[in-house]
C-alpha cells in the first residue's frame, strides 16, 4: 500500500482527523512521518495501530492511555512486527463481523 495522507486515513478507519493528531498528542509510537510539505503521511503499519487502537476503545471501551498500553504489550511479546498486528486486528474484526451476523439473525427468528 502506498503512503495515504490524513484524509485519505480518515475516511479508510472512520476517525476523524482531529482525533487522529490527538491520539499523536498522547501515544508515543503514533507518530506519522511527514512529507517535504509537512503533510502526514500514514504507512500500512500505521494503519494497522489506527484500526488496533480503534477496536481497543471503541469495542473493548478502554480509555486511549489503556489501549496505547494494550498496544505496546502486544508489540513487544510478539516481536514487534506489523503482522501480528494485522493479524490482531483480522481476528478482532471477524469477531465483530461474526457478533453482527449472530444478532441479525436473532432479529430474523
Amino acid at each position: 500500500m502506498a503512503l495515504l495522507f490524513i484524509g485519505e486515513v480518515e475516511k479508510l478507519t472512520g476517525i476523524k482527523a482531529h482525533v487522529l493528531r490527538y491520539w499523536e498528542t498522547v501515544l508515543p509510537f503514533m507518530k506519522p512521518q511527514k512529507d517535504l510539505q509537512g503533510r502526514r503521511t500514514y504507512t500500512q503499519r500505521d494503519i494497522d495501530l489506527i484500526f488496533r487502537i480503534k477496536y481497543l476503545t471503541e469495542e473493548k471501551n478502554m480509555p486511549l492511555e489503556a489501549a496505547g498500553e494494550q498496544l505496546l504489550n502486544e508489540l513487544s511479546s510478539k516481536g514487534g512486527s506489523s503482522e501480528s498486528v494485522r493479524v490482531s486486528q483480522m481476528r478482532d474484526e471477524l469477531v465483530k463481523i461474526y457478533k453482527t451476523v449472530q444478532d441479525t439473525q436473532d432479529k430474523i427468528k
